[in-house]
Order: C-alpha cells, then structure tokens, then sequence
C-alpha cells in the first residue's frame, strides 16, 4: 500500500510509477553494500575466522559481568537506604497523604490568592468562604512536593509534627510583602489591603 505522498506525486504527474518502485528499491540495496565495505579493509589482510569469533566472547562477558555488577551496586543503593532515609521518606508519604485527604482546594474557585515562597510568588485559586477563612486564619497553604494545599490548621500541625521543614504561610500571617520595605519607602505608612487582589 502506498502512504499518501506518493499517490499526491503521481497524481500531480510528478513521478512516475517505475520512478516510485526505483524509490523504493534502492534504499533497501544500500544497506548490505554499505556493511560490506566497512568489513573489508584494503590494506590489511583479513584475519582468520576463527579469531574474530574468539575476541567478542571474552569481551562481552566483561562487559555482562560489569553490567551485572553495576546493576547489582545500583540496587544495593536503592534497597539499602540508612533507616534515617526510610524514615525520613515514611513521613514524606504520611505528610503528603495527611494533605491529600484533608484539602480544601475546590476545582471551581475563581479567585487567585498570590503568595510568595522563596524567591518566586505563587498562586492558589480560592473561593470568597475559603479567601476569609484563609485570611481570618482558620486555614492555611502548606507546600509538599511542588504542590500547594489549602488545610485547616490543625492538619497543618500534624504536618509540621511529621515534617518540621515544610513550607507553611498561615492564614493572617505576612506573606513576606514587609521585608522588602526600604527604609525610604514613602508609601511605608500605608498599609497594603488584605482585600487587594493582584
């Protein structure tokens, strides 16, 4: 069957029948020329056969025997974690499950709540109920794994129990907007909103 191409070209009466079975003739008589003349060398005098079939062997065994031996060290590694490590990804797990189950992110909030982690300000879609708890403080966004949740507070403290080092931003709490204040800032008398959306 042909493709497509091929049957727009001859329809155009670009080719021709004969010039589309010499296209695809060709290609396929290239090949074993090819590997043919990377065997042959001119120079050199063909070694016997019974030696090219010696050398690979030995060979690829080494190379089988590194390839285990390093598959085998990669799962020592992977499998022999310090039980601090174990531990330390249990809580992960736990954390993560804790946030899951207890989210209050709603798929249809249209609202955009912007926060900064870091050096990069985020963003989380709220409803208006969720934006007044939030800034009330009786929620709070917890970061776990590039992803932000909206819980209530006292799942944020079973977090933090679990996980110490976890992003948190209380709801109330200054999102980091004051530590940027210079010391000239002449709109530092004026208290940014908490209504204000950006």
């Amino acid at each position: 069957m042909r493709n497509s191409l091929q049957d727009q070209l001859l329809k155009s009466g670009l080719v021709t029948e004969e010039q589309l079975e010499g296209a695809r003739a060709p290609g396929r008589k290239r090949r074993p020329r090819a590997r043919k003349r990377k065997n042959k060398a001119p120079s050199e005098p063909a070694p016997p056969s019974i030696e090219k079939r010696e050398a690979p062997r030995p060979i690829a065994k080494l190379r089988s025997d590194q390839q285990r031996s390093a598959h085998i060290l990669r799962d020592s590694k992977l499998g022999g974690q310090s039980p601090e490590q174990r531990a330390k990804k249990q809580r992960q797990r736990e954390a993560l499950r804790l946030a899951e189950q207890n989210k209050l992110n709603a798929g249809d909030a249209e609202i955009a709540h912007h926060f900064v982690r870091g050096r990069r300000v985020k963003r989380i879609y709220l409803t208006p109920e969720q934006r007044g708890l939030l800034l009330r403080g009786e929620l709070a966004i917890v970061g776990i794994e590039g992803n932000h949740y909206l819980v209530p507070n006292a799942v944020v403290d079973q977090i933090l129990a679990l996980l110490p080092e976890t992003f948190v931003l209380r709801g109330g709490e200054d999102d980091g907007g004051d530590e940027t204040r210079e010391e000239g800032d002449e709109y530092a008398d004026y208290p940014i909103p908490d209504d204000l959306h950006w």
